[in-house]
């Protein structure tokens, strides 16, 4: 995970928005970090899906399908 995925999820997390992102390193943290992300499809067309012990309850969201 680089420094820019790490700035990039932060600044979501600061203005209250989403950050887009196919990286299951950073889509772990943004998952236990109760971030809003957009999840993207990975270069082989696989969309990456929670571990079942960080799975989170949320309200539903009314943005996009993909959003958690």
């Amino acid at each position: 995970m680089s420094l820019a995925e790490c700035n990039a999820a932060a600044t979501a997390e600061v203005n209250s928005t989403a950050v887009a992102i196919c990286d299951p390193h950073l889509l772990d943290l943004c998952n236990d970090e109760h971030f809003r992300v957009i999840i993207q499809p990975d270069s082989g067309g696989h969309s990456w899906m929670p571990r079942s012990r960080n799975l989170q309850s949320r309200p539903p969201s009314t943005s996009s399908p993909t959003e958690h």
